[in-house]
């Protein structure tokens, strides 16, 4: 799936530029993937064409939240 890629991309390339030392502080791929299924299971059929919700919203832990705050910018 062309999202997962494009995603692991974008998160390879925001880590690549990062200061040194600054490593993921979670998978990036697992949750890729499983964003990719969760946005399969919210797909659905409408006159013959499948459709999906265009928003998703990502949670993330205040912990997470913390390392996370300076590449924010990157990811968005």
């Amino acid at each position: 799936m062309s999202f997962i890629s494009d995603f692991e991309d974008r998160i390879g390339s925001v880590f690549g530029s990062a200061p040194q030392g600054y490593a993921e502080p979670f998978s990036f791929k697992k949750l890729a993937k499983r964003a990719a299924k969760e946005m399969e299971h919210e797909t659905y059929e409408i006159d013959g064409i499948d459709t999906a919700p265009a928003l998703y919203t990502i949670l993330v832990s205040p912990t997470d939240d913390s390392l996370m705050r300076p590449l924010y910018a990157d990811l968005t």
